[in-house]
């Protein structure tokens, strides 16, 4: 008996022996699945699998991803949770020198920074830079590496090429996008892949990347929170805007550091052709060239863009592009600011003057500079639209300054021609008899639109609050003394512009104004310039003496502060043309990204009106 019960015994020890095994084998498996066996693969030897852009476009090239350039994320299509993860990319980069990139792990950064060539961590969770070495010793410009993040517990350890370069516990969120930033370098992807417990790709995961977006913004002085956007409203991947669906768009160029204002038109041939000078404001420097005018080019209605090109080789700086293609013709006028540093008085009144193209914007002539007849010596500056009228006669808006008043004092002009720009008049008055506003001393930025039958609206920038308005009944000889429109606006330009059936006019505006004592130009004073960040638009069928109520376009949704709030906030200088049905919108926004948006003609008519706005975020 006891012999039996010694073998039952035993028996049942070895049953549980098997249990336990089997228990510690199957627990092993599983702790090797959380972080090995569940591999998400975003990129595979230079093939894209499961990615989001931000910014640029990565090009294919020879098995890699190419990108470079600040504000471009390539962005993983899953979020790492919580859980011990491994995310590895295999990369190249061209140089160390004058370059930066990083790795971002839920907002936060693991990189170098290639004036210092020393690897750094940085973030909300990383906390300040931190250098961890010199990255010469761990990366050779021109040789494919691996970068890697593991989490074991709570601690991270960050590699290159399998060395520990950084240990340290951070407590990241629940959630967390992975991302790899070019910035200044020209990184080349090889593989990106992450091993771990991977959950969806949220906006409120991807604001951690970019600072596209972040946790709300005020829009009319209504709050909009980012990261639960209610239905109705949306922000495209990359273009840093909030829109209606309605909308459309994408980012054509980021410039390295400044883009002035974009202005456009449909080449005689079909070709959508954008202008834009690039490198600094002409005003910033007196003496030297700062920027050239550079072209973009789309042959397929705007869905791509070539460029940019260098539009003309001249040795001096530009301001802004005013297309026209007269009535009947097939060349194409491009008026502006010339200033010609022997030639401008002061910071920026310069000639203002005119080149041709025959050959549908790919060559252009050499500058003819506006003398008017009765101001031979005008000086002034002009970026805004012009306008023909149904006679051919030509008008420009252009206006002076004198930056050694204080506050500044501006005068509104229009330049006018009746025989192709051959001769030329300044009105209302010869300098210095311009428009102003009273109790301001400013007019700016006119903007002149033939209304038929030898009318014509001028609509002008002031800082009174509102966009102001003079008008003319006999071509432009002779105008009414300016008044105020009811469209809400701040120290900004006029857009506007007709509708495809040439008589509904549509004025963009900014349909705020926060500060009524503004009188100069303070590119630091935050209210004013905020005032910028969001565009909506008003129509008008009787020619502008009555308007409809405003209804939202877009407003911006990238909120990390920049140098100063002129360029955080800037969504202002709207360019417009209207193609088969189509409006094409072009802006420089923060003075750097040229965005090209679209939205059907019939679909402007159902954007959100203020109540409407407001009944969304309920």
């Amino acid at each position: 008996m006891d012999h039996k019960i010694r073998l039952i015994d035993a028996a049942l020890r070895i049953r549980r022996f098997i249990f336990v095994a089997c228990l510690v084998s199957f627990a092993t498996a599983a702790e090797s699945t959380g972080a090995e066996k569940t591999q998400t693969v975003f990129v595979k030897n230079g093939t894209t699998r499961a990615v989001r852009e931000i910014g640029k476009k990565w090009t294919p090239g020879e098995g890699t991803l190419v990108c470079h350039g600040i504000d471009n994320f390539l962005i993983a299509g899953k979020a790492v949770a919580t859980g011990e993860f491994r995310i590895r990319a295999r990369l190249k980069l061209d140089q160390l020198n004058s370059s930066g990139a990083s790795m971002m792990i839920g907002g936060n950064h693991f990189g170098f920074d290639g004036s210092g060539k020393k690897l750094f961590i940085e973030g909300p969770t990383f906390g300040p830079t931190r250098m961890l070495g010199d990255a010469g010793k761990f990366i050779t410009p021109g040789k494919p590496f691996d970068a890697e993040v593991i989490r074991k517990g709570t601690t991270l350890n960050f590699l290159i090429d399998g060395k520990i370069i950084h240990s340290g516990d951070y407590k990241l969120d629940q959630a967390c996008s992975i991302a790899l930033r070019p910035h200044r370098a020209t990184m080349r992807l090889y593989d990106f892949s992450a091993n771990g417990n991977m959950t969806k790709l949220t906006n409120k995961v991807i604001s951690q990347v970019s600072d596209l977006t972040s946790s709300s913004i005020e829009i009319n002085g209504l709050e909009v929170k980012l990261n639960e956007l209610p239905q109705g409203l949306v922000i495209p991947d990359g273009l840093g805007l909030i829109v209606p669906p309605s909308v459309q768009g994408q980012l054509v160029y980021n410039a390295k550091h400044f883009s002035d204002c974009p202005r456009t038109l449909v080449t005689p041939k079909g070709d959508y052709l954008m202008m834009s000078p690039v490198g600094e404001h002409y005003g910033r420097d007196l003496k030297t060239k700062c920027n050239d005018m550079m072209a973009f080019r789309s042959k397929d209605k705007g869905k791509t863009w070539s460029g940019p090109t260098v539009a003309y080789e001249i040795d001096y700086s530009q301001h802004g592009f005013i297309p026209l293609i007269p009535n009947g013709s097939k060349r194409i006028y491009n008026f502006g600011t010339q200033p010609i540093t022997e030639l401008r008085k002061g910071m920026e009144n310069s000639p203002i003057g005119f080149r041709y193209s025959d050959d549908d914007g790919y060559t252009w002539s050499k500058v003819t500079l506006i003398k008017p007849v009765n101001d031979p010596e005008f000086r002034g500056m002009s970026c805004m639209r012009m306008t023909e009228t149904d006679t051919g006669t030509w008008l420009l808006g252009s206006h002076e300054a004198d930056w050694t008043k204080q506050p500044l004092q501006t005068r509104q002009y229009i330049l006018r021609s009746e025989d192709k720009g051959k001769t030329w008049t300044v009105g209302p008055e010869p300098r210095p008899d311009g428009w102003f506003v009273p109790g301001f001393g400013r007019m700016d930025e006119g903007r002149p639109i033939a209304l038929g039958d030898e009318k014509i609206l001028l609509m002008a920038r002031t800082p009174e609050g509102h966009l102001w308005a003079a008008r003319s009944k006999d071509d432009g000889k002779t105008w009414s003394k300016p008044v105020a429109t009811p469209l809400i606006h701040p120290d900004a330009p006029p857009m506007l512009f007709h509708l495809s059936d040439g008589k509904t006019l549509a004025a963009f505006h900014h349909n705020r104004h926060g500060d009524s004592v503004y009188t100069t130009l303070d590119s630091n004073k935050g209210d004013m310039m905020k005032d910028r960040q969001e565009v909506w638009v008003s129509l008008s069928t009787d020619e502008g003496h009555t308007w409809s109520e405003p209804r939202f376009v877009y407003a911006n949704a990238m909120t990390k502060k920049l140098q100063n709030p002129w360029w955080t906030y800037n969504c202002s200088y709207l360019d417009l043309f209207i193609d088969d049905g189509i409006l094409n919108l072009f802006l420089t926004h923060r003075w750097s990204r040229l965005l090209h948006l679209q939205i059907a003609e019939k679909d402007l008519f159902t954007l959100p009106t203020r109540e409407e706005f407001k009944a969304m975020l309920k």
